[in-house]
């Protein structure tokens, strides 16, 4: 069993930083040894600051010093080849979602990382809140009912100063707003309600007339389950006002859960059970899945969200773009 474990970090930048102030809050069972990123600007500033060692490049960072672990914040077509380099190192990985660009290079990154027996999890940091947890006890535990419909809205407007960047281009991002913010909704749905047997899916790329993309702003995704359970996602990452939550409606009530509020109701709307969260729930959350991260490496065990269980959300959003782009349903 690892006692204290060796971990490294692949990009500094905004995601980045939320993940090193989780690894810095669990120093009691992490060693932090190094740092990457192409900033090199921040990097020397964080170095610095926490007397670690940089790197531009990745490869020499996972070459050069010796980790347990690493956790690997990157822009999309930068997963497949950093997980090339830690599984090579027989380096225990914690990625960013998604999985992948495309359910192929999702499979790859699996198959390689069980052939050499890696811990490898995938960053749904939903599963680890507070609230979404919460909701999936009181799911599982029966207090809905039977439940027959699920319904996520995850609306808010991405813009910054440089603008999209690299999730402009279709062959780097993969997809957009479905791939990237709409994973954390497909997960929940996946997590709650189980594999869906067909989707059906429409996308938009208009939203924002001002500036040039190949990827999808906007994505309305239908689900049908068994026993004629169905549900919907809706995903938009340029438009207000911003909504993120994730409504399950059963036959003895319904459950509503956002980042700082779960609600288990009655069919009549009345509240019975009210957890609201205050504070950075975000950072909880990163810090509850880092510290799962450190248990399933110690142990050897299976995570909660692991690249294998991603590979089935994965399944959905390919079959949802197959969809959109056939103007058809998708049976899985």
């Amino acid at each position: 069993m690892v006692e204290t474990l060796r971990i490294g970090l692949i990009g500094v930048g905004r995601m980045g930083q939320l993940h090193l102030e989780a690894i810095i809050s669990c120093k009691k069972y992490v060693e932090l040894v190094a740092l990457c990123d192409t900033n090199k600007k921040l990097l020397n500033e964080k170095c610095k600051e926490l007397k670690v060692e940089g790197f531009t490049d990745f490869k020499e960072m996972l070459s050069r010093v010796k980790m347990d672990a690493v956790v690997i914040v990157l822009p999309h077509w930068l997963h497949l080849k950093a997980v090339r380099e830690a599984v090579n190192k027989g380096i225990n990985i914690l990625k960013e979602k998604p999985l992948a660009r495309n359910l192929k290079e999702a499979e790859e990154m699996v198959k390689l990382a069980e052939k050499e027996d890696i811990i490898f999890m995938i960053g749904t940091q939903r599963r680890y809140a507070s609230t979404f947890s919460y909701a999936k006890k009181l799911l599982s535990d029966g207090l809905i009912g039977d439940p027959f419909l699920i319904r996520t809205q995850y609306v808010f407007y991405f813009m910054r100063e440089e603008g999209m960047g690299w999730r402009a281009f279709k062959d780097k991002a993969g997809g957009g707003a479905l791939l990237d913010p709409g994973y954390h909704s497909v997960d929940l749905v996946y997590w709650y309600m189980g594999m869906p047997k067909e989707v059906y899916c429409r996308i938009y790329f208009k939203a924002n007339p001002n500036i040039k993309y190949e990827t999808e702003d906007t994505a309305l995704v239908f689900y049908n389950f068994a026993n004629g359970k169905f549900g919907y996602s809706i995903v938009c990452w340029f438009s207000s006002p911003p909504e993120e939550r994730v409504i399950v409606h059963g036959t003895k009530g319904a459950l509503l859960a956002s980042w700082h509020t779960l609600q288990l109701l009655s069919p009549q709307g009345e509240p019975i059970i009210v957890h609201e969260v205050k504070g950075k729930v975000w950072f909880e959350a990163l810090r509850n899945q880092l510290l799962h991260f450190i248990e399933c490496v110690r142990y050897h065990k299976e995570p909660l969200s692991s690249a294998r269980e991603n590979l089935n959300v994965m399944r959905i959003i390919e079959a949802a773009y197959k969809s959109a782009s056939k103007g058809e349903i998708v049976k899985l």
